[in-house]
């Protein structure tokens, strides 16, 4: 076959397949010539923040032993206990203190969750390690803006969150946000590995607490992480972290839900938890994230009432051992 044959028989074939009709075929290479003197992209490394977090994931989640539990909770007792901090002159607790004080007196009543599993440095076989977390430490993500970096995320930790009150669970998260370099040790060191130290050595070091007790009880806290998508508008996540268990919640609204048989609006937000399969089974999983949201939705109600709730999420100033 020769060479002008094969041509006219490959133009019939792509015609036929993008459905062009032969007398229009002229037109369909009519492009005008294209300026491409001017670059349309540009190339450049990552940022040292972002590659550290991904190299984090990549080595310490194990997507395949997390599953997730979501609820919509009802937050119209958690808006009077946070009214009746503003009537008493007190600021009001952020959604992340009534969290917080939930998971860690849900985690108090269930210590057997309080745990994770993992795998010491010298031991590459056999079976993995518990360590059973004797504090109830609870650790809350927070960002930082760093320029050049699309963004900077560490994570530190509230020791004894189950001993703090509302109000001091709040000024332990403001003390937080308005944390520098200066006046948080654990950004400091964080900053310092990620920005002094090659790329290679400082993954390698952020991820030692993986595979030792110690360091991640120091630099990492406990079992229980809690996030949170909502100062973005997120209604809620489905994620894994590095932690056995993660709370994340999102956007507070006003939203229909049905109480006393009546559709009604009520503020609340999607509650999620992940949890790691090789730490804790399904049935006490769920125990424990149903446990969470009566927390929540019960707040500030006697337990005179028959509900099994901590009478100081209503009381500003107490606080339990």
């Amino acid at each position: 076959m020769k060479a002008s044959h094969i041509g006219t028989f490959l133009g019939a074939f792509l015609a036929r397949l993008l459905k062009i009709s032969p007398a229009s075929q002229g037109a369909v290479c009519a492009f005008p010539a294209s300026d491409l003197s001017d670059l349309r992209f540009s190339v450049h490394e990552n940022d040292a923040f972002s590659e550290a977090a991904y190299a984090l994931v990549k080595k310490e989640v194990e997507a395949e032993m997390k599953v997730s539990f979501f609820a919509e909770i009802d937050l119209t007792n958690v808006e009077r206990v946070r009214d009746a901090f503003a009537i008493q002159g007190l600021k009001k607790p952020s959604y992340t203190a009534f969290v917080t004080r939930a998971v860690s007196t849900a985690l108090k009543e269930m210590p057997q969750l309080n745990r994770r599993t993992f795998r010491p440095a010298w031991r590459w076989f056999g079976r993995k390690r518990i360590q059973q977390f004797h504090h109830i430490d609870v650790t809350v993500q927070a960002e930082r803006e760093v320029e050049g970096t699309e963004t900077a995320t560490f994570a530190d930790t509230i020791r004894d969150a189950n001993r703090m009150s509302l109000s001091e669970l709040q000024s332990w998260l403001e003390c937080l946000r308005d944390s520098t370099l200066e006046t948080n040790q654990q950004w400091s060191q964080y900053h310092w590995l990620v920005t002094r130290l090659p790329g290679w050595l400082s993954r390698r070091l952020l991820s030692l607490p993986l595979r030792s007790a110690n360091s991640w009880s120091k630099y990492r806290g406990g079992a229980v992480l809690i996030n949170s998508p909502a100062r973005y508008g997120v209604d809620f996540i489905a994620g894994t972290w590095p932690w056995p268990l993660t709370i994340s919640f999102g956007l507070v609204k006003e939203r229909p839900i049905v109480r006393d048989h009546r559709v009604v609006a009520a503020p609340t937000f999607q509650l999620i938890f992940s949890f790691d399969r090789t730490v804790v089974a399904g049935a006490q999983a769920a125990r424990f994230f149903r446990l969470i949201a009566d927390k929540l939705e019960k707040c500030g109600i006697p337990a005179t009432q028959g509900m099994s709730v901590d009478s100081d999420m209503g009381n500003p100033s107490s606080s339990v051992n």
